[in-house]
């Protein structure tokens, strides 16, 4: 087999662990030797942030945990192709093997070696390649073994790591539900939902900007399931607590969900989040009922919390009102049927202009494309909402 290379770092710091792997330039095997619990103070999404960069590395990533970093090692072996320690430890599913300390670099090069010992024809290219279509096979749901690799301990070991790898990353949902349900003793995070005088309020309550998360997502997936679409109200209304409806979507943890849920390979991705499938849903059953289904816009409406906007069938802009599909602006397009929405009111060719440039309207001009309804002064759009809703103002 062709000399792999190979290059060894040390760190006790999460900050330069960060650094390393985002400035790491091409090398057959990463290896890093963690000499102390650096996590215990990162907050968890920072971790998850740095597990799926290495995950979509196309170059070998091995983990290496010095005795003082073992209680690490559920919370970065499974964004590593490999882990090792260098003492005994209780950590068995998410462990490789036990190294020594003083020949590190030797040890990891046998058992790299080793796994590929029947490709000794191969170029280095080749066998990564290699390596990562088998990961892919496992990350994707795909067969438990490759027979590209032999069948001793230590594959079987790997292969076992992997698959609590890709078990771990499955739960990721369903620890977000978890979450969410822990919390509905108390009520929604960030949504809050109630019947009054024959309405159906969904009012989102994370000021100032009332940024959606997955959590949040989750949520009004929750509430329009079970309660919006059952409601026995004469309408719905729908609007954002503090100055503005909502800014749209927590970016980073949106991108960060999508990596870690998905497996991505040459450019291909072969799986979505199934939180996010369902709110796309629950947001055209939204745009279906037969109900009024009014949104109350002040301040920014933006991203997805315009998706959400543009699955009513009406929206009430009050004078300070900025709308717009931004996702552009982060390489990323609208996911909750904002394109759809979008090019049935204003047309294919503009919907597609205002999409691309990322551009944000305000209420004269939302109203002038029929993006808006109407326009309203400021703090005057939910009594206009709810005198719409019972009848009460003729259009």
């Amino acid at each position: 087999m062709k000399t792999l290379s190979i290059k060894v770092w040390e760190t006790d710091s999460f900050q330069t662990l960060n650094r390393i792997i985002d400035k790491q330039g091409a090398c057959a095997i990463n290896v890093i030797l963690i000499k102390d619990d650096i996590c215990s103070s990162v907050p968890k999404n920072a971790v998850y942030d740095l597990l799926a960069k290495i995950l979509l590395r196309k170059d070998l990533w091995i983990l290496v945990l010095d005795y003082k970093a073992v209680s690490a090692a559920e919370e970065f072996a499974l964004g590593f192709d490999f882990c090792f320690t260098t003492i005994e430890c209780n950590k068995g599913k998410y462990i490789n093997k036990h190294i020594s300390r003083f020949e590190l670099e030797k040890e990891i090069l046998e058992f790299v070696e080793r796994l590929f010992e029947n490709k000794k024809d191969s170029t280095v290219d080749e066998i990564l390649l290699l390596f990562k279509k088998y990961r892919r096979n496992m990350v994707a749901g795909g067969e438990k073994r490759n027979s590209a690799i032999n069948d001793d301990e230590e594959e079987a070991v790997a292969f076992n790591r992997l698959v609590c790898k890709t078990e771990e990353r499955n739960k990721d949902e369903s620890r977000l539900e978890a979450l969410t349900d822990s919390q509905q003793s108390d009520g929604y995070n960030g949504i809050e939902y109630e019947e009054i005088e024959g309405i159906a309020y969904l009012s989102l309550c994370a000021p100032p900007a009332n940024i959606m998360t997955p959590i949040f997502f989750i949520e009004i997936t929750k509430i329009i399931n079970e309660h919006v679409l059952n409601t026995k109200m004469q309408g719905v209304l729908i609007f954002g607590k503090g100055r503005n409806f909502s800014s749209g979507a927590n970016v980073e943890q949106i991108i960060s969900s999508i990596k870690l849920d998905s497996s991505n390979f040459e450019d291909d991705v072969h799986r979505k989040d199934k939180w996010y499938m369902k709110c796309r849903e629950a947001f055209m059953r939204l745009s279906q009922l037969s109900k009024p289904v009014v949104s109350v816009i002040s301040g920014f409406c933006i991203g997805s919390g315009f998706e959400l906007a543009l699955a009513s069938n009406m929206r009430v802009c009050e004078k300070n009102a900025k709308i717009g599909l931004v996702e552009s602006g982060f390489n990323l397009l609208p996911g909750l049927r904002g394109t759809i929405r979008m090019s049935e009111i204003v047309g294919h060719q503009k919907a597609l202009e205002i999409i691309l440039k990322g551009d944000i309207l305000d209420a004269e001009e939302a109203l002038a494309l029929g993006l808006a309804d109407v326009i309203v002064s400021r703090k005057m759009g939910l009594e206009y909402a709810r005198e719409f809703i019972l009848n009460k103002v003729i259009r």
